[in-house]
């Protein structure tokens, strides 16, 4: 294959990944204050490239709004269930913004979706639904319990696209595909202030990580949970949701995933792991990790794992230096191997697909 060849190859590659990859988040203006994104995709990695990366305890891995396995979390009503986030994700924020989809299966005394907490204040910031009392939505920030209008109900058990925005002292809170908006709620102009280990989903803390209490899990489901240090603005909202709603299936004939985080294994399920050669090395990426190799004889085998005439082969890649060309793509039997003068790091994923 000609050099004109395969630059043709790595633009059609290109157009392919970031076209797609975008349609899970919005534009790239919607990016701007993004602290963390669980897209939930078999895991509770952060996909926003800031290592914000979850810890899962208990919640099941369930089929998405799109019918998809393993892309969402179940959280039962127990005192089990939760996923621990890192509490920088929004500690001492003055302005956030929290956006999901969500699902109640059942109702307790208090369905909490997020609680913050520190080891002065267990209440610190808690986000919750209660239909049992207000039949509605609360914030809870430094103790005090701040009510969303009443008729912003859940109790139908499908998805809905719920954001939470707190613009210095004003609160909003949307339904958007319910269509309903709750009213705006004025707070003190103070910060989030959370301890470490006190940023728990699906869970109420009566102590920093812990003390959790039966009846007042979520009890549902949620996927697509994102963490900004800014309030989004209401046409932004419905940018993301209109964005997240487009669903495109991309995991038929995916016949490998790379992620690169500091190996190279297969995270498709078919395990065509690779095989490290001559001192490739693992760096910060695009998203969490990412592949470096030495422009000289540092490779990673994959062996012979495409046997179908149609490909596909994506990757986000960052180039050191060109001075004479190289080999990214060896189908059959080497995935990126870098050749003579050229020096190249993976910053992000490769998936390989059989169409």
């Amino acid at each position: 294959m000609n050099n004109n060849n395969i630059l043709k190859l790595l633009t059609i590659c290109f157009v392919f990944f970031i076209s797609f990859s975008s349609a899970k988040l919005a534009m790239a203006d919607i990016y701007d204050g993004l602290m963390a994104w669980y897209p939930f995709d078999g895991d509770a990695r952060d996909a926003s490239g800031n290592g914000n990366h979850g810890t899962v305890k208990g919640a099941s891995l369930i089929e998405d709004k799109f019918g998809n396995n393993n892309s969402a979390y179940s959280f039962e009503d127990n005192k089990v269930d939760r996923i621990i986030l890192p509490y920088t994700v929004m500690d001492n924020l003055l302005s956030f913004s929290i956006s999901a989809f969500v699902a109640l299966d059942s109702f307790n005394n208090s369905n909490n979706f997020i609680s913050g907490a520190r080891s002065k204040e267990d209440n610190a910031f808690i986000f919750h639904y209660n239909q049992i009392e207000i039949k509605g939505w609360r914030l809870v920030l430094d103790g005090k319990v701040y009510k969303f209008d009443s008729n912003i109900v859940m109790q139908d058990k499908n998805w809905h696209y719920v954001v939470i925005t707190k613009d210095s002292q004003t609160v909003k809170l949307y339904i958007i595909d319910c269509e309903k908006i709750g009213n705006d709620i004025t707070l003190p102009k103070n910060s989030i202030n959370i301890d470490q280990g006190g940023l728990i989903i699906g869970q109420d803390q009566d102590s920093v990580g812990g003390s959790f209490e039966t009846n007042q899990g979520w009890e549902g489901k949620i996927d697509e949970l994102c963490f900004y240090n800014r309030a989004l603005s209401e046409s932004e909202v419905l940018q993301i949701y209109n964005q997240s709603t487009k669903h495109i299936y991309l995991n038929e004939g995916l016949i490998a995933h790379y992620e690169f985080e500091n190996n190279p294994n297969d995270s498709s399920g078919n395990e065509n792991n690779g095989t490290e050669k001559n001192g490739v090395s693992y760096i910060n990426g695009k998203f969490g990790n990412a592949a470096n190799f030495d422009g000289s004889s540092a490779c990673i085998d994959i062996g012979k794992i495409i046997s179908s005439n149609n490909i596909s082969i994506s990757a986000w890649i960052k180039k050191e230096k060109i001075l004479m060309g190289g080999t990214i793509f060896l189908l059959g039997i080497v995935v990126l191997h870098c050749l003579g003068f050229m020096t190249i790091k993976l910053v992000g994923e490769v998936s390989v697909m059989n169409r």
